[in-house]
């Protein structure tokens, strides 16, 4: 069974909560989905390679509450589960999920993209 990656029904609610046009956000959505989540994730990877287990799961918080709000529900229980590893997991394991994580956010970009490519 595949990690289901978007709740597509709480990022269309999200879609129009924000009250505006479907292609503005949209690519307000996905704006979030490449430059906010994407920062972050990068902070969650450079804390991996200094090692730092409190800032990695700082960030990984940090991340799961974004992924929540955006529906990206698969990724967020990536990061909550690097959250709760971080501190006494072996290091090579916690990487592991770092390195797991980032694949599965380029494949959720890909889909919010597919999704919203008339938008984009």
């Amino acid at each position: 069974m595949s990690l289901v990656l978007i709740d597509w029904q709480a990022l269309q609610e999200l879609i129009d909560a924000l009250g505006m046009p479907v292609p503005q956000a949209a690519e307000s959505i996905y704006v979030l989905f490449c430059e906010e989540v994407g920062n972050q994730i990068v902070e969650l990877e450079l804390a991996m390679a200094d090692a730092d287990r409190v800032r990695l799961a700082k960030m990984a918080h940090r991340l799961r509450g974004g992924l929540s709000q955006l529906g990206a529900c698969g990724i967020a229980d990536m990061g909550a589960q690097i959250e709760q590893a971080a501190p006494t997991a072996n290091l090579g394991a916690l990487e592991a999920h770092v390195i797991n994580l980032r694949a599965r956010y380029d494949e959720t970009i890909e889909q919010v993209r597919d999704r919203y490519r008339l938008f984009l």
